[in-house]
C-alpha cells in the first residue's frame, strides 16, 4: 500500500486525468465501481471550479454568453488544475488563456475585462489591515507635508473656438 501522500497525489492526478487507473486498486467498490466514483469526484470537481470562475469572471460570462463561457471555462479546468482548496485563488492565468483564444478574436478587450474582474476578487478576498489614525500622525506634519506635496496647478489653455471648428 503506498503512502498517504503518494494515494493522495494519485486520487489528484485521476481527478485531471480521466483515464488515470493508478488508484483504482485502492477505491472501495461498494455499488459503483473505481471508475464510476472517480467520475463523480471528476464532475463534481470539474463543475465546482467552472462555477468558481463563474462567480469570478461575471461581465466576462455576459460578454461571452453563458454556453460559450462553459465551454471555454471547461477547457481552462481541464489545463489549469486547482493547486488548493483554497478557491478564491483560482483562475489567476484564465485572462492571459482568454487572451489566447481564436474564437475570442471578436473582443479584444475580454483579456482585459478579465485582468479587471481578477483585480477586483483579489482585492474583495485581500486580508483586512488596520485603518490610518489620523492620530498617529501628530508631530509629523513635516513628513507627511513633504510625502503628499501636490505638483502646482497649471491652467489649461482654453480654446473658445466650437468643437467642429477644430477638427
Amino acid at each position: 500500500m503506498p503512502a498517504l501522500l503518494e494515494l493522495q497525489r494519485a486520487f489528484a492526478g485521476a481527478l485531471v486525468q480521466e483515464y488515470e487507473r493508478g488508484v483504482w486498486a485502492h477505491i472501495t467498490e461498494d455499488g459503483f465501481n473505481a471508475a464510476e466514483r472517480l467520475r463523480i469526484y471528476r464532475n463534481t470537481c470539474r463543475a465546482t471550479l467552472i462555477e468558481t470562475l463563474r462567480m469570478t469572471y461575471p461581465a466576462v460570462e455576459r460578454l461571452v454568453g453563458r454556453e460559450f463561457f462553459e465551454h471555454v471555462a471547461a477547457k481552462f479546468v481541464e489545463h489549469h488544475p486547482a493547486r488548493s482548496g483554497y478557491l478564491n485563488e483560482y483562475g489567476a492565468e484564465f485572462p492571459v488563456f482568454l487572451a489566447g483564444l481564436e474564437a475570442a478574436g471578436e473582443l479584444p478587450y475580454l483579456a482585459d475585462v478579465g485582468r479587471f474582474e481578477w483585480a477586483l476578487s483579489v482585492a474583495a478576498n485581500a486580508e483586512d489591515r488596520p485603518v490610518l489614525d489620523p492620530g498617529n500622525a501628530r508631530g509629523r506634519s513635516h513628513e507627511w507635508a513633504g510625502a503628499h506635496r501636490r505638483a502646482p496647478r497649471r491652467e489649461r489653455p482654453r480654446n473658445r473656438a466650437p468643437l467642429r471648428a477644430r477638427l
